[in-house]
């Protein structure tokens, strides 16, 4: 793959990528982050994000992108959250299982009620009278 230059999502700054979003300046932070966190919740397992993120002084985005990626499940810490939708302890993701399919089947009745409206005949067959 061919390298383009963007903006880091991190920093704003311009790098040279090669698909990544993250300068390597940033990707390193991002590690020595990951590895703070990870012995911060191995000394204190009944912490909160807002522990970490007041402790440790890393922005909370940052933070809960890495629990939610599964990067503390990685490192063998069963770090539990609540889910975004009922609050059940999950440990990767958004939404717990259950959360997961209901959104899932919404979509799917969502997908399923808008083919139901469009149009059963092409643009160049329909009469139109005027």
């Amino acid at each position: 793959m061919a390298e383009k230059l963007r903006n880091c999502k991190g920093c704003g700054k311009l790098f040279m990528s090669s698909g990544g979003v993250f300068c390597p300046a940033c990707i390193e932070k991002q590690h020595q982050d990951e590895q703070r966190i990870v012995e911060y919740v191995g000394e204190h397992p009944d912490s909160t994000i807002l522990d970490i993120v007041k402790d440790l002084e890393i922005s909370e985005a940052i933070v809960r992108r890495l629990i939610e990626e599964g990067r503390l499940l990685q490192a063998g810490i069963d770090y539990h959250y609540p889910c975004a939708k009922c609050g059940a302890p999950i440990v990767s993701g958004q939404y717990c299982d259950s959360c997961a399919e209901q959104l899932k089947a919404a979509i799917v009745a969502e997908r399923a009620k808008r083919d139901a409206i469009k149009p059963r005949v092409g643009m160049r067959y329909q009469n139109y009278s005027g």
